[in-house]
């Protein structure tokens, strides 16, 4: 938030000068606003690309941070974590946090399921997910 201080000068009447002080303070805000959908989540994960210090530690370019899951949605049934790794759905390997978006969009899973592939606490992981219809 920036505060602006502003001085005024002063201003004339016939040949009188009068000094007029004023101070203002202006503020820039700016709001968030939360809005309860009531749509549901086809997978109800929403990674990031992987940060560098995780990168290094997982020694692995691919895959996608898991940032957040969102409550009742099928990864949160599932028991997916923020803070997981996704390195693969549906057997096809993750690139990035845009692939990741991609393939979970493309995703037509068999009999209303589909599989991923996690590493949490440096583990891989295999996940069943139970998908919403969309």
């Amino acid at each position: 938030m920036a505060v602006r201080n502003t001085q005024g000068t002063s201003t004339t009447y016939g040949s009188t000068v009068v000094p007029i002080t004023t101070q203002q303070q202006r503020y820039d805000q700016g709001a968030v606003y939360f809005v309860k959908s009531t749509r549901k989540l086809k997978f109800g994960l929403f990674p990031i690309d992987l940060p560098p210090e995780l990168r290094a530690k997982l020694e692995r370019n691919t895959g996608a941070l898991i940032d957040i899951v969102a409550e009742d949605s099928p990864a949160f049934a599932a028991n997916v974590l923020p803070g997981d790794v996704l390195i693969e759905l549906n057997g096809t390997i993750v690139l990035s946090a845009k692939h990741a978006g991609e393939l979970m969009q493309a995703a037509t899973p068999k009999e209303g399921k589909c599989m991923l592939k996690l590493i949490r606490n440096g583990t891989e992981r295999s996940i069943e997910l139970r998908l919403n219809e969309s």
